[in-house]
């Protein structure tokens, strides 16, 4: 006789299994947490992005947002290396991955599955628990495996890509939001790196047209609302979610659509915040990359920046300018 019952159990000791290999990882808790997060207090806006005309696309939704971290830059060459060397000598495939001009430039040439991997080496290495676990319930350390939501710790404390939702609400300023244009301004050369003023970088990234323009270090413009740095412009960040056009009813903490709603074919995930080489229309708040380039390709342009849940990141105060 069939028993519903049966099924449930199936499925918390499948979610079991999963929470408790993750939860046998490496991580040290005597390392100290030295990379800076600004805490981002909740809220709720709308979100609708544009088209590369400026002009509305898709649906409008209400949104909100719980507290979470943000990494104040995004993830430099520096910081990536550190971690990287210390993932390549415990069971992570990220060898010879990510690229940058020097130290304080941010890492690019890092797609969807190499920054998610990163996130959970940045975590084993702090002492955190890792966030992404495979289908089977191991750590994700290698390969390219299109990760499901529900193999998603949300409530681990460890380092993640910011959802869609939380990256455009800290970008926007957050509950300080003053409305600009772009993260901080309505004026883009006082926010961001972008085509117009991203020549004589330390680097040319531009190959053949031999322009001089490239990454510049994080920091040096101005911050937006909640003091984060370089969020239009310098480089486009990865985010969680899979690429799809917004649905119209209200969302709180919107991860996007599930893997198990996609027809097959290649896997897309979100880029937000423009780059170096971009129009300035691009690097607009409001403005997202969808269905731009696949979740394995990386690119001199691409690059991400880190979050964690707030309840476990210590106290408000914890905001200081990171050395890396």
């Amino acid at each position: 006789m069939y028993k519903p019952d049966y099924l449930v159990w199936i499925f918390l000791g499948a979610f079991a299994v999963c929470f408790a290999a993750c939860e046998n990882s490496m991580a040290d808790s005597s390392k100290e947490i030295d990379y800076n997060m600004i805490f981002i207090e909740g809220g709720e806006f709308k979100m609708q992005s544009l088209d590369r005309h400026g002009e509305p696309r898709g649906n409008k939704r209400a949104t909100s947002v719980s507290d979470f971290y943000i990494g104040q830059f995004p993830v430099t060459l520096e910081k990536w290396n550190e971690v990287r060397d210390w993932a390549t000598k415990n069971g992570y495939d990220l060898g010879g991955v990510g690229v940058g001009c020097a130290d304080r430039h941010p890492v690019h040439d890092v797609n969807w599955y190499e920054a998610v991997k990163w996130c959970n080496a940045f975590s084993e290495m702090t002492g955190l628990k890792p966030v992404y676990c495979l289908e089977g319930g191991e750590v994700y350390r290698q390969g390219d495996h299109d990760i499901r939501n529900d193999d998603v710790l949300w409530e681990a404390d460890g380092y993640r890509l910011p959802t869609e939702a939380e990256w455009e609400f800290a970008a926007r300023g957050g509950t300080k939001s003053q409305g600009f244009t772009y993260s901080g301004s309505n004026e883009i050369e006082e926010v961001g790196w972008y085509r117009k003023n991203s020549a004589g970088a330390e680097c040319d990234l531009t190959g053949w047209e031999g322009t001089g323009k490239g990454t510049w270090p994080v920091g040096m413009l101005n911050p937006n609302e909640l003091g984060l740095y370089d969020m239009s412009g310098n480089v486009r960040e990865w985010v969680w979610d899979l690429t799809s056009l917004y649905q119209r009813n209200s969302v709180e903490d919107p991860k996007g659509p599930d893997l198990t709603e996609l027809d097959g074919g290649r896997v897309y995930r979100v880029l937000r915040g423009g780059n170096w080489s971009d129009f300035e229309i691009v690097c607009r708040v409001k403005f997202r990359w969808i269905s731009e380039e696949p979740s394995g390709h990386a690119l001199t342009y691409s690059g991400f920046r880190v979050v964690r849940r707030a309840e476990d990141s210590g106290g408000k105060e914890k905001s200081s300018r990171f050395d890396n």
